[in-house]
């Protein structure tokens, strides 16, 4: 039944990124095209080389990219699925000491859908998360809402090379073809009144600003991972220096280092953070240095008791005797036994930092609007939870549903490391 499943899940994955990309077939077109020409504007134009290359013209050839290798990807495996003498490697579910291997495979597909979706967010997203359009007739759309836009508030693509070299596209999720918007009467006129403009579907609805609340999801998924990972190998570098100096030296380094542990671990995490950003002001980067400055001491505790636990078996020993350096044996038999561990902290790391950051965005002190981030877009709906549901249900269930695959995932470490 697990296998039906899943199955059925793929070949209706395949066919929605088939027909997503049929529907954007210009941008994806204008993206590889784009890329492909590059290198030839940059032999026409070599002094300038610098001004033909930006993040956003990067951001579309990496989303492009992603799109079509994970298009790809379900494609093959689809015909795995259908042809039989293809399929020489089906999915099997095998019984483990925490039950199937179906929580693994949710928690990885989750994992992977918001790192997809984060990375190819230019490609799905309809409009630019930071748009407002006209507040009269774009605010408080709910879902499956039809907008009016004009060309200009599309996400597009325009990439110009040279003056023969143009690429561009923007035709997503249109229903129509262009028109003029008419009026229809009534004591404020609107501001797209005779002007060209093309409806838009919006998935999840617009928020109080008029902003499409899918793009900003899609977006926002962005920055709650690249601030993770940044934090990450903050935490994962620092504790795991601090913790194999603890462990493996002993002594007046155990006892000092573990000393700074235990004073730090007493301090509540969310007032040190509140008094540094207070001190230090609320950007990025802020954000990152003290989220990893707070975030290492779990690490370090975690590492030094493995590696306490490994300094005795006999091969560590044997090393020490013959008069191996100590770093040699930290890099040739401790670090790769504690390897299994530090992957089991590191899944449950991320889902505490993600936590973290979302709930500081909650408070107004990690991202600020208009940047959108889940956290800040859950505050925002609180005032608007009865009439707009939707602005702060859909983070909710992203956030819940990544923290969930970090669970997943982390659980079957946790049980294959044990």
């Amino acid at each position: 039944m697990r296998k039906k499943f899943l199955n059925a899940a793929l070949l209706l994955l395949t066919a929605l990124m088939t027909v997503l990309s049929v529907l954007r077939w210009k941008i994806l077109a204008a993206a590889i095209a784009s890329l492909v020409s590059f290198p030839f504007a940059c032999l026409e134009h070599y002094n300038g080389t610098a001004s033909l290359m930006s993040i956003n013209t990067a951001d579309y050839w990496l989303a492009a990219i992603v799109w079509i290798g994970l298009w790809s990807v379900c494609l093959h495996s689809s015909y795995r699925l259908i042809i039989p003498h293809a399929a020489r490697h089906p999915v099997r579910f095998t019984q483990t000491q925490n039950g199937t291997q179906t929580e693994y495979l949710i928690g990885l597909f989750l994992l992977a859908g918001a790192i997809a979706g984060a990375a190819v967010a230019p490609i799905l997203a309809p409009v630019d998360p930071l748009t407002q359009g006209d507040l009269l007739s774009t605010r408080m759309k709910p879902p499956l809402s039809v907008l009016s836009l004009e060309e200009n508030d599309l996400s597009c693509l325009t990439l110009s090379f040279s003056p023969g070299v143009m690429f561009e596209s923007s035709s997503r999720y249109l229903l129509g073809r262009e028109t003029k918007y008419i009026s229809t009467g009534g004591s404020f006129s609107s501001p797209l009144e005779g002007k060209k403009v093309s409806e838009v579907l919006v998935l999840l609805g617009t928020d109080d600003y008029g902003r499409d609340v899918f793009s900003r999801l899609l977006y926002g998924a962005r920055y709650s991972l690249d601030i993770g990972m940044c934090v990450l190998a903050l935490s994962l570098v620092a504790g795991t220096l601090i913790g194999f100096s603890a462990g493996y030296f002993g002594g007046m380094v155990d006892s000092t280092l573990m000393r700074l542990c235990d004073l730090l671990l007493s301090i509540p995490p969310l007032f040190t953070t509140i008094a540094l950003m207070s001190f230090l002001g609320s950007s990025i980067p802020v954000l990152i240095l003290i989220l990893g400055a707070t975030g290492w001491m779990g690490v370090a505790r975690i590492i030094r008791g493995e590696v306490l636990h490994l300094r005795t078996q006999e091969y560590i020993i044997a090393s020490e005797l013959l008069g191996v350096h100590p770093f040699r044996i930290m890099r040739d038999h401790l670090f790769p036994n504690a390897l299994p561990i530090l992957v089991t902290v590191a899944v449950l790391q991320l889902g505490n930092i993600v936590l973290a950051e979302a709930s500081l965005s909650f408070l107004g002190l990690g991202i600020r609007p208009p940047t959108p981030s889940w956290g800040n877009m859950i505050g925002d709906s609180l005032h608007m939870i009865e009439s707009g549901w939707w602005m702060g249900v859909f983070p909710g269930i992203a956030l819940s549903a990544l923290l969930i695959s970090l669970h997943f995932l982390s659980d079957r470490n946790r049980w294959a490391t044990s």
